[in-house]
């Protein structure tokens, strides 16, 4: 990659980064759900909810936003989800946390730095993917869409 390249992507990366707290910035993919990819910062949902398939892995510092909702990865470890900057749910893993993993086993966990479990969904082996909603619910479903679990902070619509 030249240097022109290189300051471009890395211009636009820091633009995207500072924009989408905004609602500017576009999501990590098109269509009517974002998807984080492996080690996201932070991504938008285009126009909908925000959905973490298997695999997707969101670290320390990134968040996550659908409407007014956002989910965040916190520097102190906590995983917290906000509506309208009010915190409504957190796994108080505080001083722990190092990042969420929607697994391939279909469990939602938070892990620290050793690679310890701090905190679990307890979907293992029926969880198919997590979505933030825009109705503010945290939600694990199974492939066909039925819940398997769930925050229990819907009605937080923007």
């Amino acid at each position: 990659m030249t240097l022109f390249r290189t300051l471009v992507a890395t211009a636009l990366a820091g633009a995207a980064l500072v924009l989408a707290p905004l609602g500017i910035a576009g999501a990590a993919t098109p269509g009517s759900a974002g998807s984080a990819s492996v080690h996201p910062d932070s991504y938008r949902a285009p126009n909908g909810d925000f959905v973490m398939q298997r695999g997707d892995v969101l670290w320390r510092g990134g968040y996550l936003v659908a409407g007014c909702n956002t989910l965040s990865m916190q520097g102190d470890g906590n995983l917290v989800d906000y509506h309208w900057g009010n915190a409504v749910w957190a796994t108080d893993s505080y001083g722990r946390g190092s990042h969420l993993s929607m697994q391939s086993d279909g469990n939602l966990v938070e892990y620290d730095d050793q690679g310890r479990a701090v905190w679990a969904a307890g979907t293992q082996g029926s969880g198919d993917h997590f979505t933030i909603q825009t109705d503010g619910n945290l939600v694990v479903y199974r492939a066909d869409n039925t819940p398997v679990w769930s925050a229990g902070t819907f009605g937080r619509g923007c």
